[in-house]
């Protein structure tokens, strides 16, 4: 898996000093791009034949007398196996902004408003269970 990410973040925080009313002001907005590449194969390891002539030792599963050999169809061998849906390619960009206050009216008594929006963007490339297909799309 290769994965690279661009992140940055801005903050703003405003303090409000009023004869009546005190608090503060936030506002701010972020940006993340991320873009991935990932790939995996599946290997297993299989035994053909009698089992038992490993004797219960996980070690002689790989070990050179019990390899797969061709002459008596017997021994252990690594299959290997290509999942399609472990292959793919997405890129992801968020971008998000906000603006918050918290003012306080008296001693006993504070608000606390705000407001966030965020757009996210999801790019995909690669093949699901199904074999659909799917090149850069949504």
């Amino acid at each position: 898996m290769k994965e690279d990410v661009i992140s940055s973040k801005i903050q703003y925080n405003l303090d409000l000093k009023g004869e009546k009313i005190q608090g503060k002001i936030k506002f701010g907005s972020s940006f993340t791009y991320k873009q991935r590449d990932f790939e995996t194969d599946d290997y297993r390891i299989a035994y053909r034949g009698l089992s038992s002539v490993l004797g219960g030792d996980a070690n002689n599963i790989l070990a050179p007398n019990f390899i797969y050999d061709l002459d008596t169809n017997q021994g252990s061998y690594i299959k290997g196996d290509f999942q399609r849906t472990n292959q793919y390619e997405s890129s992801g960009q968020t971008f998000a902004g906000y603006i918050s206050s918290e003012l306080i009216l008296s001693d006993k008594w504070k608000s606390t408003i705000g407001l966030r929006f965020e757009n996210y963007l999801v790019k995909y490339t690669g093949e699901n269970i199904e074999a659909i297909k799917f090149n850069n799309e949504n």
